[in-house]
């Protein structure tokens, strides 16, 4: 059996998710698109598989995600829905449901959250709200883990049950669309869509599914007539009739099933908090404080783990490893291979394993006790001077986990302007795969300062940015910037397992990177070290064909203090993924250490430009499906290439003139 969980976003869907599948999660793309889908395996029924969709408010789409979680339900059929909905907001949740049953697809109404509803006094006559609906209605509590064996119970009982067909609160829109079902139901069946869906698309206009119908001209005329007969009747047009047609029986169910809450204390300190968090003029710098927080633990105490324990550690193991090598008599090139080439490469961004875990953990509390949802409320006013909306802070944050989710999450911004604007500005956020050059040179250079300088970089990419969009995306005098409308929910407390998860993600992503990409590269780098233009082992690798290659460009980087040849290689690995910066260096560089080729001043150039330089592969592939120009895609690493450049020399001649 296929389950597909759909809901509002918020509503606590993605922990159900987790809570029904252990964590276990296949993580992809939707064919042809960068939409990511969640799919796994329902714990203890092994044959049942659930598909966690991207969050909508409608079933009439404003956004891809929400396009392709209608698409979905269409084409794929699944056979049962597991409509989310949150218990303590079920007004909104329903209109979401009313479409739902229009699908013809057997559907069970997860009220989420009943725990909160409760504790606030709240309570849902179950019973009444299934009768009217036409579907199984189970009370849940994804946080405690209640309520979920009902709830698969009720799937496999509702499964050959479509739900009833909803009814609206004016008759004549509920008139207008039966007549509406009948000319288009040849078409609809034609096309694979459901009657009354069709009918409903119809009446609101909705271009993608009448695309899909291929109407002939009469049938098209006799809609056209019975639409415009309904909007004289109601005085409006059908758009809005059926909008409001569904909101007042949606408003009529939770007079009938639904005692409201009172005011929780969750919901007073949530509207308190609101009050200094999201809006007073000390939002901003308790946002940076809380940034330069998580820094501080990240790359203050976390990085002093790294430093002073699990890097000797892994210099112990390796070594240990290389001894066993030679005590069993393995060959020279072998041993230099591995301890040289693999060890080398691998173990430099290993190292900084706590320290990118420690980010993570921190990043996944603020996002599950609610708080970043309020960053892109306070970004809103901000964002509207350099002709964007808050929204646009989204896409933004994720850039410091990885340019390539976020890039495709620009696709979500409803304005085509502004999800253009917000994949141009992406490769100025530090992305986590930046974190090990930075942890490897704020410790080697400025040990006592690291928070400092690497909370500074951070702030030099958001200042590039916001100078780039302030030039680049103003907005033209006759146009306005529209405002965000999103829902702060309120604050929680963190779960420890989903937060774990979600991390455990993430780190397994980065060390999926680190043993396929990292571990070429840093075999490619030793080869091409060890051997010259005849493949000949050489005993310097001055003498290589790495440093051939290094050397032709290395007069372009003699300005910016680090013209060795071996730091422009590991620049040039830097394409393929930044980690592998490291590994390059730790393999070339060996035991003589960053001390051999940098300054203090021309380490902080290159800190500088390695933050601003030409996104990885995989971020301007990204940016190339998302534009669809080869030409854009040349110009942005063109661009920042230059950019970083024109930094960075600016950086080595004030720190040069300053010491």
């Amino acid at each position: 059996m296929r389950l597909a969980l759909v809901g509002n976003r918020n509503c606590g869907k993605s922990t159900l998710f987790n809570r029904l599948t252990g964590g276990n999660a296949r993580v992809g793309n939707f064919p042809g698109v960068t939409v990511e889908r969640k799919s796994g395996i329902v714990l203890g029924h092994e044959d049942w598989e659930i598909v966690d969709l991207p969050g909508i408010c409608s079933l009439h789409p404003c956004s891809p995600d929400e396009a392709v979680t209608r698409d979905f339900l269409l084409s794929e059929r699944p056979d049962v829905i597991i409509n989310a909905a949150d218990s303590t907001a079920l007004e909104r949740a329903l209109y979401l449901t009313l479409q739902l049953t229009q699908l013809g697809i057997p559907a069970v109404l997860a009220l989420n959250m009943s725990d909160e509803l409760r504790a606030g006094g709240g309570s849902v006559d179950e019973g009444a709200l299934s009768s009217v609906l036409g579907m199984p209605v189970v009370s849940v509590s994804a946080q405690l883990g209640q309520g979920l064996d009902e709830l698969l119970e009720q799937c496999w009982k509702v499964q050959r049950c479509p739900p009833r067909q909803s009814v609206h609160a004016f008759a004549a829109v509920e008139g207008c669309l039966c007549a509406l079902e009948n000319i288009a139901g040849p078409a609809a069946e034609r096309a694979g869509i459901p009657a009354r869906f069709a009918a409903s698309c119809l009446m609101a206009g909705d271009s993608g599914i009448i695309s899909l119908l291929k109407l002939g001209s009469a049938e098209s005329g006799a809609a056209e007539r019975l639409i415009a007969d309904a909007e004289r009747e109601l005085g409006h047009d059908g758009a809005e009739a059926l909008v409001s047609s569904r909101y007042a029986a949606v408003d009529r169910l939770c007079r009938e099933c639904v005692t409201q809450p009172e005011q929780s204390r969750a919901d007073r300190l949530t509207h308190s908090a609101d009050r200094l968090l999201a809006g007073s003029a000390a939002a901003i710098p308790l946002f940076a404080c809380v940034m330069l927080g998580i820094f501080y633990l990240s790359f203050g105490l976390a990085g002093g783990f790294s430093e002073h324990v699990f890097g000797p550690a892994l210099d112990a193991l390796c070594a240990h490893a290389d001894s066993a090598m030679l005590r069993f008599g393995v060959h020279p090139l072998i041993c230099s291979l591995v301890s040289d080439g693999i060890f080398a490469g691998i173990g430099s961004v290993l190292r900084f394993l706590p320290v990118i875990f420690t980010l993570l953990f921190t990043l996944s509390l603020l996002e599950q006790c609610g708080y970043l949802a309020r960053v892109a409320f306070i970004a809103d006013r901000p964002f509207a001077r350099l002709g964007m909306s808050g929204a646009c802070i989204v896409p933004l944050l994720l850039g410091f986990g990885c340019p390539v989710p976020a890039v495709t999450a620009a696709r979500t911004l409803p304005d085509g302007r502004e999800r253009l604007a917000a994949a141009a500005l992406v490769p100025f956020m530090s992305c986590s795969a930046k974190l090990p050059v930075y942890s490897l040179f704020a410790a080697a250079f400025f040990p006592r300062g690291r928070a400092f300088v690497i909370f500074a970089l951070y702030l030099l990419g958001i200042l590039c940015m916001v100078l780039f969009s302030s030039f680049r995306l103003r907005t033209p005098p006759d146009s306005e910037v529209p405002g965000l409308i999103t829902e702060l929910p309120r604050y929680r407390l963190p779960s420890l397992r989903d937060t774990l998860n979600l991390v455990h993600e993430k780190s397994i992503d980065f060390l999926r990177r680190t043993f396929t990409l990292i571990l070429l590269a840093s075999i490619a780098v030793w080869f091409m070290s060890s051997f010259d233009s005849r493949l000949s082992p050489v005993s310097d690798p001055a003498q290589s064909l790495l440093a051939v290659l290094g050397g032709f460009i290395s007069p372009l980087f003699a300005p910016l203090g680090f013209g060795d040849w071996r730091v422009c290689t590991a620049l040039i690995a830097g394409l393929l993924a930044k980690e592998a910066i490291v590994g390059t260096l730790g393999v070339l560089l060996g035991a003589s250490g960053l001390g051999a080729v940098f300054t203090p001043c021309s380490a902080l150039s290159f800190l500088v430009f390695v933050l601003l330089y030409t996104p990885c592969a995989a971020a301007l592939s990204c940016i190339h499906r998302e534009t669809g120009s080869a030409a854009k895609t040349a110009g942005t690493a063109l661009f920042h290439l230059t950019l970083a450049w024109l930094c960075s020399a600016v950086t080595y001649m004030l720190a040069a003139w300053f010491t």
